[in-house]
């Protein structure tokens, strides 16, 4: 409410991270109506306890056609924004990870260990 209030309407933006990862009360129908972003990110841990994000925040984004992601179910999201492109190209991680190359965990684990 405080960023509507003093920013008034948003919109469109490219791309956004939903606010506190797609809950029920952080994205209201005016926040998201404001921003009206082409793309939207819940960023989300796996079987969450919290059951983020909420489906109908993820209705209320597709409704002003938003390109929806999950990172609990797409996996890392990675957004490029070509210079000669009208509209960003968006990628999964997990989806790119296990159709080639490496595993995923094993990406990962080198990742952590500092060798990639």
């Amino acid at each position: 409410r405080a960023i509507l209030a003093e920013e008034g309407d948003m919109s469109p933006v490219t791309a956004m991270l939903m606010p506190h990862h797609g809950s029920r009360t952080s994205s209201s129908p005016a926040f998201i109506e404001s921003f009206r972003p082409r793309v939207a990110v819940a960023q989300a841990g796996h079987a969450n306890r919290y059951g983020f994000p909420d489906a109908r925040v993820l209705r209320r984004y597709r409704a002003v056609d938003s390109r929806v992601f999950d990172t609990a179910r797409d996996g890392a999201i990675m957004i490029d924004w070509p210079a000669t492109a009208e509209r960003p190209r968006v990628r999964s991680w997990r989806r790119h990870l296990e159709t080639a190359g490496p595993g995923r965990r094993d990406l990962a684990l080198q990742w952590w260990r500092g060798h990639l």
